[in-house]
């Protein structure tokens, strides 16, 4: 289980490390955008009034908690008249302002209460850092004036009837003073009882204004006792540095989310993209061993100087010592192996889709069989785009539709190609109209066990199984058949395949991943430095390919030297070889 996870971890650095270039791309694209759209904004400027509420009105007989309750709804409340356009137009007219400019120059204003306290905040964001604090603490006054309007309103009507009737009580007393004033110092008895009846009612009236007096103040003292305020605690000051934009912050937030975007982005399409990319897939695919990892074939170097014409695909003749080479012979070595107890003649090497490297593989697979001693039959069996006379650079006759024509009393003939001991290139020849019919006959039956005969080991490099039905039909009188699957292929494709060649029973033996990229040199490492000439070399790691010794002293049917092998044919250079 965790060396599952490992390998799945692994895979997901792989992945990211494949699409690095895509990620930075986006992080930089995301931080650039960013940046130049914040240093375009027009910047934002805060300044704050801490308020203290001075609420003289509370329930009566209330409790704490219903205190409480008040001065939060209180609380909120003004906050929402305060952040009423008419607190602005009034804050306007008396800073001298036009509403419409102040309006469009202050951005926000916010009105907050803050929890548990008695205290207030006002916030005024602005494009101007000195209109923002001009605002902030002038609204303080207007509101408190608005809510003084507004409560005085109440005894309004109460004081004004009491001051009425208090300056009727003066207008009486002044004319019963009048009266008093105009009578006599010597009265007589009607005159006294007069003056008795002025004093009395002069009385009664000074009472009542007495009276009307102690009412007015007691209701302007109600008022008073009932109006409540705000004090500020701490004024508003000139901001200095804008709240927004942030510049650096929203460049750090875009490069963050153009990272996961690209990562989202990455993912999805490793998730929708069916091509194989790796060795380790195979398995899981169509449930067959890997014989080998071939990587991308390199471009011809100084070290093959000494091999001049020879065809770069040739690699295990070009460069024998070459890692590439090494990785042949580990799938030879694979084949021996395979089943011992079961000796095999015939290889068939075949591909899903064109272009996969086949041929390449076959001709390379050959020349490493026949280095070790086996006598070798390399058989272009694709007549309708045949390659290996152009690998080898041999002519295209004697070729495979002449043997098959041939007489069992007429010897078989192959392409004089001379450069390695005991191989034998049989190239396809003339194309045949009817290739399908041409493989299934009888003639070519014949013709197999012939060659079988003949040789050690004949392969056979055919067309793919997906565009012609020519392998199905040579693998199902082969021994062995390979499948070559490139780096890149859909992986429907070799699924599909498989599942053709499994339909005749074909016998097949493994798969052979072809076009390693070097992006996936895991699977390949650089060994000390070794050998003459000064050479490096790879190897494949020992969970990809299984490496075992391989001498020339044991042929394929496990057999002790060269007993029973004929030597390869005398002939004459540039002279077809027979058999």
């Amino acid at each position: 289980m965790q060396i599952s996870t490992e390998s799945e971890i692994k895979a997901l650095f792989k992945i990211v490390w494949r699409w690095l270039w895509l990620l930075i791309l986006c992080v930089l694209i995301s931080a650039v955008t960013a940046y130049t759209l914040s240093t375009m904004i027009v910047p934002v400027y805060r300044a704050s009034t801490t308020l203290l509420i001075d609420s003289a009105r509370t329930p009566e007989g209330a409790s704490n908690v219903q205190d409480l309750i008040f001065l939060e709804r209180l609380a909120q409340t003004w906050a929402r008249l305060m952040e009423q356009n008419s607190t602005l137009v009034e804050i306007a007219d008396q800073l001298e302002i036009d509403a419409d400019v102040l309006k469009k120059d202050v951005v926000d204003r916010q009105v907050t209460p803050l929890r548990d306290t008695q205290l207030m905040r006002i916030d005024i964001e602005s494009v101007s850092p000195t209109l923002a604090a001009l605002v902030a603490n002038t609204m303080p006054g207007v509101f408190s004036a608005q809510l003084n309007s507004v409560q005085t309103d109440r005894y309004s009507g109460l004081k004004s009837n009491l001051q009425r009737d208090l300056q009727g009580l003066e207008e009486d007393i002044r004319s019963k003073q009048i009266q008093i004033s105009d009578l006599p110092e010597v009265r007589t008895s009607q005159e006294d009882f007069e003056f008795m009846s002025l004093q009395s009612e002069l009385s009664e009236l000074l009472t009542d204004r007495r009276n009307l007096r102690n009412q007015l103040e007691s209701i302007r003292l109600t008022e008073a006792q009932s109006t409540d305020g705000l004090a500020v605690v701490e004024a508003a000051e000139v901001p200095v540095t804008p709240i927004r934009p942030r510049i650096l912050i929203n460049t750090a937030l875009a490069s963050i989310a153009g990272l996961l975007v690209a990562l989202a982005f990455v993912f999805l399409i490793e998730f929708l993209d069916d091509r194989l990319r790796s060795p380790r897939e195979i398995r899981s695919l169509v449930d067959l061993p890997l014989l080998g990892s071939i990587a991308v074939m390199p471009k011809r170097g100084k070290q093959s100087t000494k091999n001049t014409g020879t065809n770069e695909a040739l690699i295990t003749l070009r460069e024998p010592r070459h890692p590439l080479s090494e990785a042949y012979r580990g799938i030879r070595t694979a084949l021996q192996f395979d089943n011992i107890d079961e000796p095999f003649k015939t290889i068939v090497v075949t591909s899903a889709l064109p272009n996969e490297g086949k041929s390449t593989t076959a001709a390379n697979l050959a020349i490493v069989m026949a280095q070790a001693g086996y006598k070798v039959a390399l058989i272009d069996a694709d007549m309708r785009k045949s390659s290996v006379h152009q690998i080898f650079d041999i002519p295209t006759r004697p070729g495979l539709i002449d043997a098959i024509m041939l007489e069992e009393s007429q010897p078989l003939r192959f392409s004089p190609e001379r450069q390695i001991r005991n191989l034998y290139i049989m190239p396809t020849g003339l194309r045949p109209p009817n290739p399908a019919e041409l493989l299934g006959s009888k003639r070519m039956k014949l013709l197999i066990d012939r060659v079988k005969s003949a040789v050690d080991i004949v392969i056979f490099d055919t067309p793919p199984v997906l565009a012609v039905t020519d392998a199905q039909i040579l693998s199902t009188v082969a021994d062995k058949v390979l499948l070559v699957v490139s780096h890149g292929t859909k992986k429907g494709m070799i699924a599909q395949a498989v599942e053709s060649l499994r339909m005749v029973n074909a016998p097949l033996v493994g798969c052979v991943f072809n076009r390693l990229e070097r992006s996936q040199e895991s699977t390949y490492y650089y060994n000390e430095y070794y050998g003459n000439e000064g050479e490096w070399f790879e190897s494949i790691e020992e969970d990809q390919t299984l490496f075992i010794p391989t001498y020339s002293s044991y042929d394929l049917n496990g057999r002790n030297g060269n007993n029973g092998i004929p030597k390869s044919a005398s002939t004459k250079e540039n002279e077809p070889a027979s058999l």
